[in-house]
């Protein structure tokens, strides 16, 4: 087969292909689902797009308008099936936002609720902090007022033995004059009878 032959053949296909009254009806359908597709951001839906649209205009060329029509679809199911299908994705993917959302607002209050719970700990535990030392300054300053008490009692248990020792050694030293004055009288008494013997003796 010649180049001219093979130049006619394509010539006669995509003659063919421009004159099929569903070609372009589709094709601005196929851009419409590409256009919703990139607006949606669904990436994954680009390279079945493409195929099935690269399928349609593959048999479109080879086959002839009879073997064509056997297997033609009315153009209101062309249009329905994809678009119901995106539909049902579009909505699929705004109900799967939506219990994203929903998840994520419950994992917010979830988070802000134990945040809530820690900080109240936090308090619990602070106050508890607070009243342990409060009651240990308690403690201390009864502690420190009763050895005070302790001490000024010692103080005073001292004084009073110290006062009654004074006391024993003041009657000691009191005892030990008298005995000394006692003795003095019994001294001055012996030597006033010598002197009188003396006296006697000499006259």
């Amino acid at each position: 087969m010649d180049i001219a032959t093979d130049e006619i053949l394509n010539n006669n296909m995509f003659r063919h292909l421009l004159n099929d009254p569903n070609f372009l009806p589709i094709t601005i359908i196929f851009i419409a689902l590409v256009l919703v597709a990139i607006w949606q951001k669904l990436d994954r839906f680009f390279i079945p797009l493409a195929l099935v649209y690269s399928l349609y205009v593959i048999i479109t060329i080879v086959m002839s308008p009879d073997q064509k029509s056997q297997f033609e679809l009315p153009m209101k199911e062309i249009v329905k099936v994809p678009v119901d299908t995106l539909n049902e994705v579009i909505n699929k993917k705004e109900s799967e936002q939506a219990r994203l959302a929903e998840q994520a607002r419950l994992a917010e209050e979830a988070r802000l609720a134990e945040e809530a719970a820690r900080l109240a700990t936090i308090e619990a535990a602070r106050l508890a902090e607070e009243a342990r030392l409060v009651e240990e300054a308690r403690l201390v300053e009864e502690a420190r007022l009763a050895e005070e008490a302790r001490l000024d009692e010692e103080a005073r248990l001292d004084e009073e033995a110290r006062l009654v020792e004074e006391t024993r050694l003041a009657t000691i030293e009191a005892a030990r004059l008298a005995e000394e004055a006692r003795l003095a009288t019994i001294e001055t008494a012996r030597l006033a009878e010598e002197t009188r013997l003396a006296e006697e003796a000499r006259l």
